[in-house]
Order: structure tokens, then C-alpha cells, then sequence
């Protein structure tokens, strides 16, 4: 398909760019217009992106169009062509959701694995002062990190901005140092 004979709905990609031209030109009808497409197309994309079970919900479909409605309120005047920045922004919005919704779920998964693991894995005899002995006998920053994380309640991304550290880099520390402190207690 050419570029003149790209459909989006009910308007070709021409159509779409003489809008944009028009309501950068300050018609208000023309902006309403295009924003309202803008949205819809949007819509669209990420509808397939659920459809395809890449996203959990509608709503997150509807989310992330409203994203790129938002974006495009923002950025409009500065827009060349609306195109290329459509493909863009939906593609980049949709990689960025999935990058936090990835990232977020594995985060939830391994903080029940610990408390599952904690609760159900308590060795018979469990002290409190041999564990503080393998703590206070960890290294820095490893026992800080256990601190904060138990003692403190502290989140990872606290403790990483705390530590100055990258957040990836706090939590494989935290989960290899539970490792050693389980290896300890056995």
C-alpha cells in the first residue's frame, strides 16, 4: 500500500495531515477533529495489542490511548509529520507499558515467593539472635540492605535511591544475600 492510499478509518493519511496543518493553524473544529482520530486510531492499536493477549485488560488499552491523546494535546504544533509520529509514540507507549507491567509482575511474584517462603519455611528452632549474628556479619552494603528491607520496611527502589545504586542491582544483592543467610541457617 502507498503512502497516498493509507486508510486510517475514515480518513486517508492526507486527510489526517491537512487536519493537522489546519488545526495548527488554530481552527479549533479541525483540532477537535484530529484529536478525536488521534485517540480512536490509538484506541485501535492498542485494542489489537489486547485482543493478541499482550495486554491484560481494556482498560489498560484505554489507558495508554489516552496517553497518546495526551501527548499529541502536548505536542501537536511541534508535530511534522503525524504519521511517523503516531507509529512512533503508539509503538514506544506500548513498549514502555509492557517493559513496567513485565518488571512489575515479576516484582509482585518474587515478594510473595518471599513471604510464602518465610512464613512456610521457618526452620523448627528459629532464632532471632543467630540471624542477627549472620546479618551483623554481612558485609556493607549487603546487611543495609536487609535493614532496611526487613527492620525499616523499606521498598527496593528506596533502598536504591538510599544507596545510590541502581534498583536491578539492589534487588539481585537483597535475593543472593537471602540465599547466603539461608545456607547459613541450615
Amino acid at each position: 500500500m502507498t503512502k497516498a492510499a493509507q486508510q486510517y478509518y475514515n480518513f486517508s493519511s492526507e486527510e489526517l495531515h491537512n487536519l493537522l496543518i489546519r488545526a495548527k493553524e488554530g481552527s479549533l473544529r479541525e483540532y477537535n477533529k484530529i484529536s478525536a482520530e488521534i485517540r480512536s486510531i490509538a484506541f485501535s492499536y492498542f485494542k489489537s495489542k489486547y485482543d493478541f493477549g499482550k495486554l491484560n485488560s481494556i482498560d489498560d488499552a484505554e489507558d495508554l490511548a489516552t496517553e497518546i491523546f495526551i501527548s499529541f494535546s502536548k505536542q501537536f504544533k511541534n508535530i511534522e509529520n503525524i504519521e511517523r509520529w503516531l507509529r512512533r509514540v503508539m509503538f514506544l507507549s506500548f513498549v514502555n507499558f509492557y517493559k513496567r507491567e513485565k518488571s512489575r509482575l515479576t516484582y509482585e511474584y518474587k515478594e510473595d515467593l518471599i513471604k510464602e517462603s518465610s512464613e512456610d519455611q521457618k526452620p523448627s528452632g528459629f532464632d532471632k539472635e543467630i540471624v542477627m549474628k549472620i546479618v551483623n556479619s554481612l558485609k556493607s552494603p549487603k546487611d543495609e540492605i536487609i535493614r532496611m528491607r526487613f527492620w525499616e520496611g523499606m521498598q527496593f527502589n528506596e533502598i536504591a535511591a538510599k544507596l545510590n545504586r541502581n534498583e536491578a542491582a539492589v534487588k539481585k544483592m537483597f535475593y543472593r544475600t537471602m540465599e547466603e543467610i539461608k545456607k547459613r541457617l541450615e
